[in-house]
């Protein structure tokens, strides 16, 4: 305070007690601050009131304060309102001391602003409401009466309107380590939680304080849970913590092998045609294909330290699953003969406008578009070519098929005649194949390739899953995929494919399949990852990718070359895993293709795949099919971010559902050394996009027209409002078939030894990208049609192609609580639990057996990059500063 004869009109300084503003304050937020102003002018009881009276008319909500004790105002605001904020709070102040004066309610020997001195021309009268300070002072009496200020007026505006007012805080531990206000309670977060809780929020400017207020304590309450379910989601969330990605090598139980980094171009021909890069996982589609071929790095077992030479040609010694002749072969899920894509027209009623949003979020199919099907039967999967160049006859094999609930008979659909995507004589897929003019590889090997033994299937399994007696079917559909046994060290692969023995699991001295360390690091960094995700609102996935992987920029003094017989470049495997996971784990320097082939007769392969003792791996009921249209979307968020999204429309119920685009946050690479194919465990979550996106979805649905064509698949053509300012970026038609297979699985919680079911799924999806006929504006409206690629496929994409994914559905129920959990609730499901149920094993098992099983995948497909696959320098030098692409 200031002395007795000090005339100062006003004084600010900072509180003894001000805000401790630590390093993730300082790092994190705007500056706070807590000071004090002082005056000649001491406010009683009905000043106070007055006083807040005309600063809450202001329309501002502020942290001002008045401490009844010292007779000052404790204000906080962030640095650059303070001088606003002084300001505001001395024109206030003055305009209560003008109005007293003006009523000549104030007493004797003021000491008072200079602005209102002028009113002063006769002895006053005590004022109700103010007095000087040196009046208070000199009145003895008044020195030891103390008044309280009316609890509202402790609080900022909005909140002090209230019935129930309240505070809440984080905790000291939170907020040291970062935790603050600006980051759990954004301007979006704060204005969901107060319509969800019909409550009012403010946040104070220190980043630790919200002010609650509400009609009921009840209700006080609930917000104030749910703000601290927000605050301990960050608490389980650093924010400095970075994506996660784990790299294993898998070798199928093999310890003290040697391992090598190689080229992925020191592969043959066939190696590097069947490599299809995703467009979307490249900024620059240029790069693409030029820096696998260039940097591209693989790991490889080479336990005998085989000289480069007697190692030389990769992937020689892989079958392929089909034969040439066969790759046009369609995916048998969906055929042109049974399964169509429903004509929709523009919406003009009703029944889709955008105002009809519970029809559209139900997924609930409208009767205006039914599906265009014979529900009776429906042919699920094709043969696969046998081991002869000539097909068998109808009366020696029989495709699969799956019978629905309704009571006909299942039809037979002969193998030889062709069902064709396009055209009179061939099909989408096989006017884009590329003929080569190479004689077949294979033709020696034919004779070696020899199926394993078939297990049949009981006849009540054939029931349940609604499908044909196994042994109907070819022996081709349930092999491994063999390798040349003879002369194997001279022509040992890049991931050595070797034949998979059903043995004993009792066997001693023997490693098992996966390392335990594997399982157990796995599980460690899923329970830390899953944590904080019991109060995320949004969409969580766990699931398993099949696809392959490579490594960029490893040093090249790592690398075995041609020529280069180097045995200090032999490592043990273990030290491979760690120098990869110390230096290779960024996008930079890893990437993950999950384009598996072009061909439907693989994808058929994959769907009524066998284990090593014939027995079928999948179900494949006909009603786990789909169709969706996706539509890649770029726009801009309120802040001016960047926001990619995918708006998926059902093919036919015509519903959609919106999905941001990002990459996979964290995922566990898991490198299968002797295999062709690898395969990652991936746990991604994305938010709930706000309404504009949401209703950018609908109108893109409720203006969608898709005309059926002859070739299978539809034109489409949407339009939509410019001013949402939405680019759509691509296009494509995603059919999708689901498989599915009942395991039994032991919990591994150490009180339960019991076993409990899961369902393990396989997705195997046929992407077609769709290219731009046209795009126009009429009437502010974007208008966009959409057709298949045909030969004017994009460099490096093929027109068609196949991915596939693994989800066990425990996982999967459990995450649907996040989709509808509202914000600042927790889920019921807890990561011990998950986790303890054993489902992330037994995925991670089958996917392995499902990696062992597909070395020939894709043998025949081609990336179209003819002119980047030579393995010769140029001959002629180039100038100096010319810059040549050497692959190898």
């Amino acid at each position: 305070m200031q002395s007795h004869d000090a005339v100062i009109e006003w004084s600010a300084r900072g509180t003894s007690e001000a805000t401790s503003r630590t390093d993730a304050v300082r790092l994190h937020d705007a500056e706070p601050m807590e000071f004090i102003l002082s005056s000649n002018w001491v406010l009683k009881t009905e000043g106070v009131k007055d006083f807040y009276e005309v600063l809450y008319r202001r329309d501002e909500n502020l942290e001002i304060t008045y401490d009844h004790t010292l007779h000052v105002f404790r204000v906080k605001c962030l640095s650059h309102k303070e001088v606003g904020v002084v300001s505001l709070v001395k024109d206030t102040l003055d305009q209560l001391v003008q109005k007293e004066t003006e009523k000549g309610l104030v007493g004797s020997h003021l000491i008072m602003p200079i602005c209102s001195q002028r009113y002063l021309t006769k002895p006053q009268e005590a004022s109700s409401k103010i007095i000087s300070l040196e009046d208070w002072r000199k009145n003895e009496s008044r020195l030891g009466q103390e008044f309280k200020v009316p609890d509202k007026y402790l609080f900022p505006r909005d909140v002090a309107a209230c019935n129930i007012r309240d505070t809440w805080d984080i905790s000291e531990t939170w907020f040291k380590a970062g935790i603050t206000t600006n980051r759990m309670l954004p301007e979006s977060a704060r204005s969901q939680l107060q319509r969800l809780t019909g409550t009012v929020l403010v946040t104070s400017s220190n980043g630790r304080t919200v002010y609650v207020g509400a009609s009921g304590i009840e209700k006080a309450i609930e917000v104030k849970r749910k703000l601290h379910t927000l605050a301990q989601f960050l608490s389980l969330t650093p924010r400095d913590m970075k994506q996660v990605v784990k790299i294993f090598l898998y070798s199928e139980g093999d310890r003290s092998v040697m391992g090598e980094y190689r080229y992925v171009a020191d592969g043959n021909g066939k190696l590097l045609r069947n490599y299809i890069l995703d467009r979307f996982d490249w900024p620059h589609p240029e790069e693409r294909y030029p820096t696998v071929f260039q940097k591209g790095v693989l790991v490889r077992l080479n336990p005998d330290n085989e000289p480069w030479e007697e190692a030389q040609s990769l992937s020689d010694t892989v079958l392929p699953i089909v034969k040439e002749g066969n790759t046009r072969e369609e995916f048998g899920a969906f055929k042109l003969s049974n399964w169509r894509y429903p004509t929709k027209g523009a919406d003009s009623s009703s029944s889709l406008l955008i105002s009809d949003a519970s029809t559209a979020q139900s997924g609930q199919s409208r009767t205006a578009y039914q599906p265009v099907l014979r529900p009776e039967i429906e042919n699920w999967v094709s043969n696969l070519p046998a081991l002869n160049n000539n097909r068998p006859g109808i009366s020696s094999q029989k495709d699969t098929t799956v019978v629905s609930q309704a009571p006909k008979k299942a039809t037979e659909h002969p193998t030889s005649s062709k069902i064709l995507l396009a055209g009179n004589s061939t099909s989408a897929a096989a006017r884009e194949q590329s003929q080569s003019n190479e004689p077949d590889p294979f033709a020696l090997l034919w004779r070696r390739y020899r199926p394993l033994p078939v297990v049949q299937t009981s006849k009540s399994e054939e029931t349940q899953s609604c499908e044909l007696n196994p042994q109907t079917l070819p022996s081709t559909e349930t092999r491994e995929p063999q390798l040349a046994q003879n002369n194997e060290r001279a022509s040992r692969s890049l991931r050595i494919t070797m034949n998979q023995k059903a043995g004993s699991r009792t066997v001693r001295n023997v490693f098992p399949e996966f390392d335990p360390d594997m399982m157990m690091s796995i599980n460690k960094s899923l329970a830390d990852l899953m944590a904080p995700l019991r109060m995320w609102s949004g969409v969580v996935d766990l699931r398993i990718d099949l696809g392959r992987f490579y490594f960029l920029n490893v040093k090249k003094s790592h690398i075995q070359e041609p020529g280069d017989d180097d045995d200090e470049k032999y490592y043990k495997l273990e030290r491979i895993r760690t120098e990869l996971n110390k230096r290779h784990t960024s996008n930079e320097k890893l990437h993950f293709t999950r384009v598996l082939t072009k061909s439907g007769a693989d994808a058929n392969y994959i769907a009524h795949m066998s284990d090593k003792d014939g027995n079928p791996m999948w179900k494949r009921p006909a009603h786990e099919r789909s169709s969706t249209y996706e539509f890649i979307c770029r726009s801009k968020t309120l802040e001016g971010a960047e926001l990619n999204f995918v708006v998926g429309i059902d093919a036919t119920k015509f519903y959609n559902r919106v999905k941001q685009f990002k990459p996979d946050q964290n995922c566990f690479m898991v490198h299968c050394t002797k295999r062709v194919w690898d395969f990652r465990l991936v746990l991604s979550i994305s938010q709930n996009l706000d309404d504009t996106c949401v209703r950018f979805a609908k109108e893109l649905t409720s203006s969608l027209r898709v005309t059926p064509k002859n070739d299978g698949i539809p034109e489409l053509e949407v339009s939509y409002d410019k001013n949402y300012d939405v680019e759509v970026l691509a296009v494509r038609t995603r059919n999708t078939a689901c498989c599915n297979s009942e395991v039994s699985i032991k919990n591994t919680h150490r009180n339960q030894g019991s076993s409990h079911a899961d369902v393990q799924r396989l997705y195997i999806s046929e992407v077609w990208e769709m290219g731009l006929l046209s795009k126009g504006e009429l009437e502010q409206r974007i208008q966009l049609k959409f057709a298949r690629y045909k030969n004017n496929e994009r460099s490096g994409m093929p027109l068609l192609w196949y991915e596939a994914i693994l989800k066990s559905d425990t996982f999967s129920t459990a995450f649907e609580q996040n989709g509808k959990l509202e914000l600042g609730n927790e889920v019921r499901w807890t990561p011990e639990e998950l986790l303890k149920s054993g489902a992330v094993e037994e995925l991670i098992r089958k996917a392995a057996n499902v990696v062992k099983n597909m070395d020939g995948v894709g043998f025949w497909s081609d990336n179209l990059q003819t002119e980047l696959q030579r393995r010769i320098v140029p001959a002629v030098k180039p100038a100096k500063g010319q810059y040549t692409a050497k692959f190898w």
